[in-house]
């Protein structure tokens, strides 16, 4: 159902009062939205066209972050560094949704389509036994196509992710997880292979 018959729909039900409470509450929500993308395409190393990103999203070294075209960056997402040279690109079509933590010390790259479903979190350094000590950092590569579920933990030990793979909501990952597979757990271990679906040429290029 397209906006416009969403709200008649609504003037219907609720009567030409709530109609207009909706009608404001809905601008007022796109306004905070449109802020924080028009910042962060100034601010970011590189900003596709047809990315947004939404209220509370807190980028701390944004020149050392790439995104691609039409991604999209969910509410209250934090991204940030223990280190000033680790840097975060994300291919086209990648959406972070809200409340996701990305650590790119260590450098994180992000595959076309790929999506981190809510509160997903990615870790790049590791400080051995001693909290305090200095960040070591390790590189993290999460392939195209890739669905890390809900709440979802990311460790720096993880290296890799293949294409396609699935994390599930709650997995925490501590070693790489090859093409295709289906994770879960604490530790994650592979209970499924997918098989490799084909994607069409039009949505690579677009």
């Amino acid at each position: 159902m397209h906006t416009g018959d969403k709200v008649r729909g609504f003037f219907q039900r609720g009567g030409f009062f709530y109609g207009i409470v909706y009608l404001v509450w809905r601008s007022w929500e796109a306004l905070p939205r449109l802020l924080f993308t028009l910042l962060y395409r100034h601010a970011l190393k590189a900003c596709g066209t047809g990315s947004v990103f939404a209220q509370g999203v807190y980028i701390a070294n944004p020149r050392n972050v790439e995104i691609g075209k039409n991604c999209y960056v969910g509410a209250d997402v934090q991204i940030g560094s223990e280190t000033p040279d680790g840097a975060l690109r994300c291919g086209d079509q990648v959406q972070i949704s809200e409340g996701c933590r990305i650590d790119h010390s260590g450098g994180v790259m992000i595959g076309d389509r790929t999506l981190l479903s809510a509160n997903a979190r990615i870790y790049s350094h590791d400080h051995g036994y001693d909290p305090r000590s200095k960040p070591t950092p390790v590189k993290i590569t999460i392939a195209e196509d890739v669905w890390i579920g809900a709440g979802a933990m990311i460790l720096p030990s993880t290296g890799s992710i293949g294409k396609q793979a699935i994390v599930g909501a709650g997995a925490v990952v501590t070693k790489p997880v090859p093409e295709g597979a289906i994770v879960a757990g604490n530790p994650a271990r592979i209970v499924k292979m997918r098989t490799p679906t084909h994607i069409p040429a039009s949505q690579e290029a677009s």
